[in-house]
Protein backbone atom coordinates (compact mmCIF):
# COMPACT_ATOMS: atom_id res chain seq x y z
CA UNK A 1 0.00 0.00 0.00
CA UNK A 2 1.25 3.65 -1.13
CA UNK A 3 0.12 6.78 -0.43
CA UNK A 4 1.92 9.00 -3.46
CA UNK A 5 5.77 7.75 -3.74
CA UNK A 6 5.50 6.84 0.08
CA UNK A 7 5.14 2.85 1.31
CA UNK A 8 2.64 2.74 4.03
CA UNK A 9 2.41 -0.93 4.49
CA UNK A 10 4.34 -4.01 2.77
CA UNK A 11 3.11 -7.49 3.00
CA UNK A 12 6.56 -8.58 4.30
CA UNK A 13 6.03 -6.37 7.60
CA UNK A 14 3.57 -9.14 8.73
CA UNK A 15 -0.50 -8.51 9.32
CA UNK A 16 -1.86 -5.50 8.24
CA UNK A 17 -3.51 -3.57 11.06
CA UNK A 18 -6.08 -0.89 10.15
CA UNK A 19 -7.36 1.77 12.45
CA UNK A 20 -10.79 3.11 11.41
CA UNK A 21 -12.75 6.07 13.05
CA UNK A 22 -15.04 8.40 12.19
CA UNK A 23 -12.35 11.03 13.77
CA UNK A 24 -9.31 11.71 15.59
CA UNK A 25 -10.80 13.75 19.02
CA UNK A 26 -7.10 13.36 20.76
CA UNK A 27 -3.19 12.19 19.56
CA UNK A 28 -1.21 12.68 22.54
CA UNK A 29 -1.92 13.45 26.24
CA UNK A 30 -4.17 16.04 25.74
CA UNK A 31 -7.57 17.40 24.22
CA UNK A 32 -7.03 18.15 20.22
CA UNK A 33 -8.62 21.23 20.14
CA UNK A 34 -7.87 22.85 23.90
CA UNK A 35 -10.16 26.04 22.48
CA UNK A 36 -12.77 23.47 22.80
CA UNK A 37 -12.87 22.84 26.74
CA UNK A 38 -12.87 25.16 29.33
CA UNK A 39 -10.91 25.73 32.20
CA UNK A 40 -8.21 23.38 30.98
CA UNK A 41 -5.46 24.65 33.73
CA UNK A 42 -8.28 25.06 36.40
CA UNK A 43 -6.68 23.19 39.49
CA UNK A 44 -9.68 21.21 41.17
CA UNK A 45 -11.08 22.22 44.39
CA UNK A 46 -11.85 18.56 45.59
CA UNK A 47 -8.87 16.76 47.06
CA UNK A 48 -8.40 12.84 46.35
CA UNK A 49 -9.65 11.10 49.76
CA UNK A 50 -7.32 8.65 51.32
CA UNK A 51 -9.13 5.19 51.88
CA UNK A 52 -8.70 4.88 56.08
CA UNK A 53 -9.07 1.19 56.60
CA UNK A 54 -10.70 -0.26 59.71
CA UNK A 55 -8.59 -2.97 61.84
CA UNK A 56 -11.24 -5.76 60.64
CA UNK A 57 -10.72 -4.32 57.10
CA UNK A 58 -7.01 -4.51 57.27
CA UNK A 59 -7.37 -8.14 59.25
CA UNK A 60 -9.51 -9.01 55.80
CA UNK A 61 -6.96 -8.01 54.01
CA UNK A 62 -4.26 -10.14 55.36
CA UNK A 63 -6.47 -12.75 54.89
CA UNK A 64 -6.44 -12.61 51.24
CA UNK A 65 -2.68 -12.05 50.99
CA UNK A 66 -1.88 -15.06 53.70
CA UNK A 67 -4.32 -16.89 50.80
CA UNK A 68 -2.72 -15.21 47.50
CA UNK A 69 1.01 -16.72 49.04
CA UNK A 70 -0.21 -19.84 49.18
CA UNK A 71 -1.84 -20.37 45.99
CA UNK A 72 1.60 -18.69 43.99
CA UNK A 73 3.73 -20.94 46.39
CA UNK A 74 1.32 -23.63 45.27
CA UNK A 75 1.97 -24.66 49.43
CA UNK A 76 -1.00 -25.03 50.93
CA UNK A 77 -0.69 -25.68 54.60
CA UNK A 78 -3.95 -27.11 56.07
CA UNK A 79 -3.53 -25.91 59.81
CA UNK A 80 -3.44 -22.45 58.54
CA UNK A 81 -6.29 -22.36 55.79
CA UNK A 82 -8.29 -24.49 58.43
CA UNK A 83 -7.55 -21.25 61.12
CA UNK A 84 -8.27 -18.66 58.21
CA UNK A 85 -11.79 -20.19 57.46
CA UNK A 86 -12.56 -20.51 61.09
CA UNK A 87 -11.36 -16.67 61.28
CA UNK A 88 -13.80 -15.96 58.50
CA UNK A 89 -16.54 -18.14 59.65
CA UNK A 90 -16.48 -15.93 63.04
CA UNK A 91 -15.69 -12.30 61.74
CA UNK A 92 -16.33 -12.32 58.03
CA UNK A 93 -19.09 -14.78 57.33
CA UNK A 94 -20.54 -13.21 54.34
CA UNK A 95 -17.34 -12.96 52.76
CA UNK A 96 -18.04 -15.12 50.06
CA UNK A 97 -14.89 -14.53 47.49
CA UNK A 98 -12.43 -15.41 50.59
CA UNK A 99 -14.18 -18.87 51.24
CA UNK A 100 -14.17 -19.67 47.64
CA UNK A 101 -10.38 -19.02 47.30
CA UNK A 102 -9.94 -21.05 50.62
CA UNK A 103 -12.21 -23.79 48.81
CA UNK A 104 -9.83 -23.92 45.70
CA UNK A 105 -7.11 -24.26 47.67
CA UNK A 106 -8.14 -27.16 49.78
CA UNK A 107 -9.96 -28.72 46.87
CA UNK A 108 -7.84 -31.76 46.20
CA UNK A 109 -5.99 -31.71 49.79
CA UNK A 110 -8.59 -32.34 52.85
CA UNK A 111 -11.90 -33.33 52.04
CA UNK A 112 -13.33 -32.94 55.43
CA UNK A 113 -12.21 -29.12 55.29
CA UNK A 114 -13.57 -29.08 51.48
CA UNK A 115 -16.64 -29.94 52.97
CA UNK A 116 -16.85 -27.54 55.60
CA UNK A 117 -16.19 -24.56 53.43
CA UNK A 118 -18.53 -26.14 50.43
CA UNK A 119 -20.95 -26.34 53.06
CA UNK A 120 -21.13 -22.26 54.01
CA UNK A 121 -20.71 -21.50 49.69
CA UNK A 122 -23.92 -23.38 49.65
CA UNK A 123 -25.35 -21.27 52.59
CA UNK A 124 -24.09 -18.21 50.90
CA UNK A 125 -25.29 -19.34 47.60
CA UNK A 126 -28.91 -19.47 48.76
CA UNK A 127 -29.14 -16.16 50.85
CA UNK A 128 -27.19 -13.41 48.65
CA UNK A 129 -27.10 -11.65 45.69
CA UNK A 130 -23.58 -13.45 44.84
CA UNK A 131 -25.26 -17.24 44.31
CA UNK A 132 -24.16 -16.78 40.24
CA UNK A 133 -20.44 -15.82 41.14
CA UNK A 134 -20.64 -18.17 43.90
CA UNK A 135 -21.78 -21.23 41.27
CA UNK A 136 -19.70 -20.29 38.61
CA UNK A 137 -16.57 -20.07 40.60
CA UNK A 138 -17.34 -23.81 41.94
CA UNK A 139 -17.86 -24.75 38.69
CA UNK A 140 -14.68 -23.66 37.46
CA UNK A 141 -12.73 -25.17 40.64
CA UNK A 142 -14.24 -28.91 40.16
CA UNK A 143 -13.92 -28.51 36.16
CA UNK A 144 -10.30 -27.83 36.89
Amino acid sequence: MTYKETVLFDPSWGVYDMVIGKRISSAFAGPADPKSFENLDAVSESKTTKIQYSTEEKRLHQLYKIVKIQRIEKTVDIDLISKIFSETLTTYPSEWLLFLELYELVHLKDISLKNKIFEHLIKLKQNTHFSKLIADGLELIIKN
